[in-house]
């Protein structure tokens, strides 16, 4: 897989960042970022690296976008996406913080070519000064492929150093036995999940007994999605380790080389959560 000849043809865009054109899209990387909460402590821990589809001067969802193409336009799209976002995470100088970079689950059924190319990847990333131990490699709970497939691809991923998170945690499909085989470090939960329990009372004592589950296999826990005050305070109330949400940052197509400097801590005065 010849990453370095595709990064060749990525389009520089003003302040630093680029873009990469495919078909009749251009796509670009939006960041968002996500806080460490444990211990009432709130730093930047990482951010979380987002396709952006354009067309013409349209934002395109990426639902949308991913949706319209073949199952090898997927994979193609998934690559373009992971090296564009390498690109634009060393434009930022994310310095110590952490990469997140999602891949489509279905992509197990090309085990061999992931493999390889996720060796080619951590050699790219290693010249743009982002090793391997900082990049957390996301992959969605939503059912797709091959679940042997995927702990083969995972232990591969963890071999050459990544960290995984498991992403979307509480969607239709969402297993505890699942996750507990892939050990991930990192366990996103899902918005619509978490704010759907957050109604019932009764249900907290739910969230707390599955982050206490994650505990027990040594994953850490996200909730994402956080916007008000409220999701935030119960957040941390089930044992958040990290937070990510509008509350506290949007997804950001930023072109500043300092915008990771700009996010080193909760831009919200958490004394008003407390």
């Amino acid at each position: 897989m010849n990453l370095e000849g595709m990064v060749n043809h990525f389009n520089r865009l003003d302040g630093g960042f680029w873009s990469a054109s495919f078909g009749a899209y251009e796509l670009r990387t939006a960041f968002q970022p996500v806080y460490s909460v444990k211990g009432g402590l709130g730093f930047l821990y990482g951010v979380e690296a987002l396709a952006r589809p354009v067309r013409g001067e349209i934002n395109v969802p990426p639902l949308e976008f991913f949706a319209g193409l073949d199952r090898p336009g997927v994979f193609a799209a998934d690559w373009t996406c992971l090296t564009l976002h390498l690109v634009n995470a060393s434009a930022w100088n994310l310095k110590d913080t952490s990469l997140f970079v999602n891949l489509n689950p279905d992509a197990t059924h090309r085990f061999r070519e992931m493999a390889i190319g996720f060796e080619a990847y951590l050699r790219l990333a290693e010249t743009y000064g982002i090793p391997a131990e900082r990049i957390v490699v996301e992959i969605t709970e939503r059912r797709a492929g091959s679940d042997d497939g995927l702990l083969s691809l995972v232990q591969e991923i963890r071999t050459l150093g990544c960290r995984i998170a498991v992403d979307d945690f509480g969607i239709d499909g969402s297993s505890l036995r699942r996750v507990s085989k892939l050990k991930p470090e990192i366990i996103k939960i899902d918005r619509i999940w978490f704010n759907s329990l957050m109604r019932q009372t009764s249900s907290r004592s739910l969230v707390k007994a599955v982050v206490g589950r994650f505990r027990s296999i040594g994953a850490k826990v996200l909730f994402e999605g956080i916007e008000t005050a409220e999701e935030f305070n119960w957040a941390r109330e089930c044992g958040a380790d990290f937070i990510q949400g509008w509350l506290f940052g949007p997804a950001t197509c930023g072109t500043k080389r300092d915008s990771v400097d700009q996010m080193s801590a909760l831009p919200a005065d958490e004394s008003k959560f407390a």
